[in-house]
């Protein structure tokens, strides 16, 4: 009788742990998020160049507070070129010297058109200056250059450190790798690893079927009379 019951629960344990294996998910931050230049340098004046490469935060590691998912990025914003961002603005009715209409800070917006299911802690972030005044380029990259009224602007935004949040129901853990999170209905499943039957009993080498090594067969023992 006892054989019969510890049959039953351990084909129930099986059964369970299979079923938790489906519901196992991995869900992975995005490697990066970008923003875009305000619009307003524009509306001043003829912008002739941006220094400084597209502003994008690099993804830094991934954690969990109570029941959020978070992606958390870096503090400042990609080095391309130099550290930071510059405009030259090109305006008619301005003076040579007056560099009123330059702004002390830039505000940058977040592109959140792509982040399906994701919130992010703000939606934009503002850069101080760091020069405001003459702003020299090479032309045709050749060995003319100009002068223009411009800016250059910090690479290290104001404020706290941008994340990305999801609220969550279940269990979850952050993935083997720190990209991410695995989520399950429930902790056994959070550690169960996918197990995919077909392939153990039937493995695949190259669109061929595995066959296994021959064992060798031990010579049978000859027996003194």
């Amino acid at each position: 009788m006892k054989k019969i019951m510890y049959t039953l629960v351990g084909l129930l344990l099986t059964s369970t742990i299979i079923a938790q294996d489906n519901y196992q998910q991995e869900i992975i931050c995005p490697c990066m998020i970008e923003f875009e230049f305000p619009k307003s340098l524009e509306e001043k004046g003829k912008m002739l160049q941006a220094f400084g490469g597209i502003p994008v935060l690099r993804f830094e590691k991934a954690k969990i507070e109570g029941t959020k998912l978070i992606c958390e990025y870096e503090k400042a914003f990609a080095k391309f070129f130099f550290d930071g961002f510059g405009f030259a603005i090109f305006e008619d009715d301005v003076n040579e010297g007056d560099f009123s209409s330059i702004p002390y800070e830039i505000t940058l917006t977040l592109l959140d058109s792509f982040l399906h299911g994701w919130t992010p802690s703000r939606n934009s972030v503002k850069l101080q200056h760091y020069h405001r005044g003459c702003v020299v380029f090479a032309l045709d990259f050749c060995d003319t250059h100009m002068v223009w009224n411009g800016g250059f602007y910090k690479s290290e935004y104001d404020g706290k450190r941008i994340t990305l949040m999801q609220n969550f129901d279940k269990e979850a853990k952050v993935n083997s790798y720190g990209t991410g999170f695995i989520i399950s209905d429930t902790k056994t499943g959070l550690y169960t690893p996918a197990l995919n039957t077909d392939k153990i009993s039937n493995p695949v080498i190259k669109g061929k079927k595995k066959v296994p090594p021959k064992q060798k067969e031990n010579p049978p023992i000859k027996r003194k009379r």
